[in-house]
């Protein structure tokens, strides 16, 4: 599955932390941390970049968490 894939599966207001994994090292780098959109459905610019630069990278694991502040969000790991 790519993250394309995911993400139009998921909710839009969900949040996503997207996390990508060298799976030769198992380092781990956080590359998104955010919402597709903003509080008036008017999408993200920041989301947009990230989105247009890594909607093909292959999804390795992905599942729901609670983030720093407790709250919900989409934890995704992609392929380095």
């Amino acid at each position: 599955m790519t993250l394309e894939d995911l993400i139009c599966m998921k909710r839009t207001g969900s949040k996503m932390i997207v996390t990508e994994m060298n799976v030769e090292t198992l380092e781990q780098k956080r590359i998104f941390e955010g919402y597709e959109t903003d509080i008036c459905d008017q999408t993200e610019e920041e989301f947009d970049e990230f989105y247009t630069a890594n909607k093909f990278r292959t999804v390795i694991n992905f599942g729901a968490v609670l983030d720093r502040n407790g709250l919900p969000a989409v934890n995704i790991i992609v392929y380095a």
